[in-house]
């Protein structure tokens, strides 16, 4: 769209803050001039000059889409709440200096391969540990150790 004429170039408000037409740009600025929304051939871009910003829909949804690429960052911190999230992904790459995971119940189903690479493992269980394999098998390079007050072969 290309604006031919105008009257007035920029609109004011009575707090200061103000929207114009900058080349083929419509852009608002706030009470002290700096630009809070730029909406041109190229995109939108939506900027909280200070203090937080806020998306809400309190009796509806909110949907980001991209045609190609989301990326989100943060400084900080990134948190996510719902009552469900739901993943998918055609590969999924999770890189941490350490993961803490705390579930009531965990369960998993893996059709293929379940491959752990690891300096130590250990596992703690408060009660019962069961492993049920049609075949099992442990190999070591040096010893195996099994303790308990009574072993039952077979």
């Amino acid at each position: 769209m290309t604006v031919m004429h105008i009257d007035e170039p920029i609109l004011r408000r009575s707090d200061g803050s103000s929207a114009q037409l900058e080349d083929d740009t419509i852009v608002v600025r706030d009470r002290r001039g700096r630009p809070i929304l730029s909406f041109g051939a190229d995109g939108v871009t939506l900027t909280a000059a200070e203090g937080d910003l806020t998306l809400s829909a309190p009796n509806g949804r909110v949907v980001i889409e991209a045609g190609t690429d989301l990326d989100v960052a943060a400084k900080r911190r990134l948190s996510l709440r719902a009552e469900q999230l739901a993943q998918t992904a055609g590969r999924w790459e999770l890189h941490a200096h350490r993961i803490v995971e705390r579930a009531v119940d965990v369960y998993r189903h893996v059709d293929g391969l379940v491959h752990t690479q690891a300096g130590r493992v250990r596992q703690l269980v408060d009660d019962a540990h069961q492993l049920i394999a049609k075949r099992a098998s442990v190999t070591c390079d040096e010893e195996v150790s099994i303790d308990g007050n009574r072993i039952l072969l077979g």
